[in-house]
């Protein structure tokens, strides 16, 4: 719906606020919008309906010191400055494991991510660049032994910023599905469709049919 309440909304030329209500039983996933008018179509706009509760970039979390306290499981959102880092930190129990994950250009973002995750001194524990599947985005999965606050660390490979290089950074324990397996089947046909992908054991295949009409 275009709102009313916004002073000449909609009155100039290439700009409109709308306001869209998106279903509860909404699938988690990116999505495109464009706006179809009788003067023609916009560009595509990608944006993300997500599960996870979803946090602000605080903008001073710029140095391990000053990680930004989040509590999980969420979904951050940010923007990358140029010659920057963004550090976040959570905790996790013993033996617990945690998922995390940026998505990036997979949004239309020039953000290039790559994710580490550090202990309290810095060291570092895991790294993801380019994570298979997902393009230029990453993901890691880590399983702690032991109890404690940990840091994750976002930047860009080329130390590029600005404000079209924004991020969704996902921290939580959810599955790290990759890619569907069978990757097709024969038209007019059932076929049983699993999750391929780390964390994806428990997740049962799902019955897909395929359609007859191509």
């Amino acid at each position: 719906t275009i709102p009313a309440d916004i002073p000449n909304n909609g009155k100039e030329a290439g700009k409109v606020v709308v306001r869209m209500q998106i279903p509860a039983d909404a699938t988690v996933g990116i999505g495109g919008l464009r706006v179809v008018t009788p003067k023609g179509i916009s560009n595509l706009r990608l944006f993300m309906i997500d599960d996870l509760q979803p946090v602000a970039e605080n903008g001073t979390n710029k140095a391990l010191a000053q990680a930004q306290k989040v509590e999980l499981p969420c979904v951050v959102t940010g923007t990358m400055e140029a010659e920057s880092w963004d550090f976040y930190k959570f905790s996790v129990q013993a033996g617990q494991r945690i998922t995390v994950e940026a998505v990036a250009r997979r949004l239309g973002s020039k953000h290039d991510p790559s994710i580490r995750l550090l202990d309290p001194t810095g060291k570092e524990l895991a790294y993801a660049d380019d994570t298979e599947g997902l393009g230029q985005d990453s993901r890691l999965s880590y399983t702690f032994q032991r109890a404690g606050d940990y840091i994750i660390e976002v930047r860009d490979v080329k130390f590029l910023g600005g404000a079209d290089f924004v991020y969704r950074l996902r921290i939580g324990d959810f599955p790290s599905a990759t890619l569907p397996f069978p990757l097709g089947g024969k038209r007019g046909t059932k076929v049983q469709v699993a999750a391929a992908g780390q964390g994806t054991e428990a997740i049962p295949p799902l019955e897909v049919t395929v359609p007859d009409n191509p």
